[in-house]
């Protein structure tokens, strides 16, 4: 005999690591859940704190497709009116998961940035494979990170920015000062995982913070040793 399971997830509050949740309720109905788990779990959230922004509500639904399967969706909106969408799926056999990134979009009043193409995530036992994850904006912005991170052996990871907006910075993170200007930055991390190195190169243009304006700003930085 297969085992079904169906309730309610109660509204709870949430405090973890500094994230705050005022409200987690939900959903779940799952088929056979002990040999073929088959069915949907759906999650809800409102008035949370995640890294600092403050998120008015937030959707998760999880469909399960047996053991190695199953897909995923996640929509989110912040109290600045930013919105959040991301969508895939999750394979897994033996020791070995592929995460499918489908769709990754986040929206700001007049554009919105959003993945080229479906991006693919492989980990097992030796680390992590990370397919270029491309997200553009339309307007010329593109932020670009690729590479791998194994377990024990050296890290390879690349990652780009050209022209992003700080303005999109500001509205993310609910920032109050007023800023103006165009960032562009070349990072390579190398090292192992437990002791990375970190190599920085950026340059913004344009800028303006508050009443500082800025015609070209260069900068380098490094991490090493656990210390800039």
């Amino acid at each position: 005999a297969s085992l079904d399971i169906k309730g309610k997830i109660p509204a709870t509050e949430l405090f973890v690591r500094g994230d705050a949740v005022a409200g987690v309720s939900g959903t779940y109905d799952i088929r056979d859940a002990l040999r073929a788990p088959n069915g949907i779990v759906s999650l809800r959230a409102i008035k949370a704190k995640f890294l600092g922004v403050n998120v008015d509500s937030a959707t998760a639904g999880v469909r399960l497709a047996g053991k190695t399967r199953g897909s995923f969706q996640f929509a989110a909106m912040t109290r600045a009116g930013v919105s959040a969408n991301a969508a895939g799926t999750l394979e897994s056999v033996d020791s070995t998961r592929v995460l499918h990134l489908d769709t990754l979009t986040v929206g700001l009043s007049d554009h919105r940035w959003a993945l080229t193409s479906p991006v693919r995530v492989v980990t097992d036992r030796s680390g992590m494979i990370l397919d270029p994850v491309i997200l553009a904006n339309g307007l010329g912005g593109r932020v670009a990170v690729s590479g791998t991170i194994p377990n024990t052996r050296p890290v390879a990871l690349t990652v780009r920015v050209d022209s992003l907006a700080l303005s999109d910075l500001a509205t993310v993170a609910e920032v109050t000062t007023a800023l103006q200007g165009y960032v562009s930055l070349d990072g390579q991390i190398t090292g192992t995982k437990l002791h990375p190195e970190i190599r920085l190169t950026s340059v913004g243009s344009n800028l303006r913070v508050g009443k500082i304006v800025l015609e070209r700003v260069l900068s380098n930085a490094t991490y090493k040793d656990r210390r800039f």
